[in-house]
Formats: C-alpha cells, structure tokens, sequence
C-alpha cells in the first residue's frame, strides 16, 4: 500500500497529502509500462494535463513521452500513470479473440478486486497491445481507466 505523506504548499501554505509509492508498486509499475512500449501506451504525467504517448524507459527510471505532435518531455516513470481499461471492459468478440489464441484460458475477478487467471505469451501480448489492465492497476491507483476516453 502506498503510504501517504503531509507537505505544505509553497503557494497557499495549506497542508496537502501526497501518496508515494513502495518500491513493491514501482517495480509493478515499471515492469506494466516496459512490456506495453512497444504498442503505444498513452500515460498521465504527473503536473501536465495532456494524454501523452510514453516513446521510452531507460535504466536510471527517466522516460521520454510525447503527445500527438511535438517535442518530447522526459520525465521519471513513476510520474506516469497508464491509461488502460478494466478487465470488466472486455467485449464478447475480445473474449472470442482470446478464446482463438488460448483455449485454456481463464479469468476471475473476486469482490475483493483481486484477480486469477491462466495466460500464455500470446494472451499476455495481447492484452498489452489492447491495453487492458490484467495486473490490477487501476484499484490500486497506480493506472487511470481509459473507459470512453477514445485515445487509443
């Protein structure tokens, strides 16, 4: 769980609460953005309005980003929020693709937000490429749901 800080704002002076990371949900984070660069993941950057397409990650944890047209920004990766949709979200002819690349395959979502399920590479690809949250991102805040969104 994330632990929660107070700091004071230099503009108003009032009592603001932060959120920071563990390491545990940095490393989670980190390993969701890497495997999705390769199929245009749009992101939220900490302090910017603008949905931005994240174009790299290096080793020292800064990435590059950039929106439709423009100059890219660099940033760390732990100031982008992915957006990604639920497995909620998931419509009967996805379900059929997934069914056509693994039979095998299954999902389940307990009340509690946690999830099971049984993938090969071929089903971890694609839902990268899809862009659909199957590691649980969203309830935990560290993703934003691009339900109705249009970006991708």
């Amino acid at each position: 769980m994330a632990s929660i800080n107070k700091i004071r704002c230099v503009k108003c002076g009032k009592i603001k609460k932060i959120k920071i990371m563990t390491q545990e949900q940095k490393e989670l984070l980190l390993k969701d953005l890497c495997a999705r660069l390769p199929y245009g993941v749009k992101v939220k950057i900490k302090h910017y309005d603008n949905v931005w397409e994240l174009l790299a990650i290096y080793t020292n944890g800064t990435t590059y980003a950039t929106k439709d047209v423009g100059y890219p920004i660099e940033t760390y990766f732990e100031h982008c929020k992915p957006y990604l949709f639920p497995l909620s979200s998931i419509t009967d002819k996805q379900e059929r693709e997934l069914e056509e690349l693994d039979p095998e395959f299954y999902t389940i979502i307990h009340d509690n937000g946690t999830i099971e399920c049984t993938m090969n590479n071929k089903t971890f690809d694609w839902f990268h490429k899809n862009h659909i949250d199957w590691r649980g991102l969203i309830p935990m805040g560290l993703a934003n749901d691009a339900t109705g969104l249009n970006i991708y």
